[in-house]
């Protein structure tokens, strides 16, 4: 008996371990849809970085990007220069995109940029769960490959406006 009690209380422990999972999460609350590793099916701003959102059916999405520190003093260092910092994506877009720089009320400075629903790192999110760009000579990469789904629905989210969750 003690050892069901044990195998039973070790098995409910484990539920709420698999749904605080990391993975890719799609949020749609009204005509914006918003992509992000989380661990909650529930509206939340703790997400992981970079995050994606869209105005539904307008094939543009907006990705946002939680600085860090050496990510800062890079934008910092171009800025002091003169210079417009650039990134590009991996696989390239066409251009290097210059980012809109912003200030969060959480107190973080974000690198914000827009992409076509289509663009080549967004089918390579898409396929792999991977998306990358570089600032300079850093690499920004998030990797996750748990939740693909619901990348392919937000993407279908973005191009056609279908899809919105109840």
């Amino acid at each position: 008996m003690r050892l069901a009690s044990i195998a039973l209380a070790a098995a409910l422990a484990a539920v709420p371990a698999a749904a605080a999972e990391p993975r890719w999460r799609l949020y749609t609350p009204d005509e914006r849809a918003t992509l992000a590793v989380a661990t909650t099916d529930e509206e939340t701003d703790d997400f992981g970085s970079p995050a994606f959102s869209c105005r539904m059916g307008s094939g543009r999405i907006d990705v946002s990007h939680r600085l860090r520190p050496k990510e800062r003093e890079w934008m910092a260092a171009a800025v002091r220069r003169g210079v417009d910092p650039r990134l590009q994506t991996v696989p390239a877009e066409a251009e290097a995109i210059v980012p809109r720089l912003a200030f969060t009320r959480g107190e973080d400075w974000e690198a914000e940029f827009e992409l076509p629903v289509g663009s080549p790192p967004f089918e390579r999110l898409r396929r792999e769960g991977v998306f990358e760009f570089r600032l300079g000579t850093l690499a920004v990469r998030i990797a996750e490959r748990r939740g693909l789904d619901q990348v392919a629905r937000f993407q279908e989210v973005c191009r056609s406006g279908k899809g919105r969750q109840p």
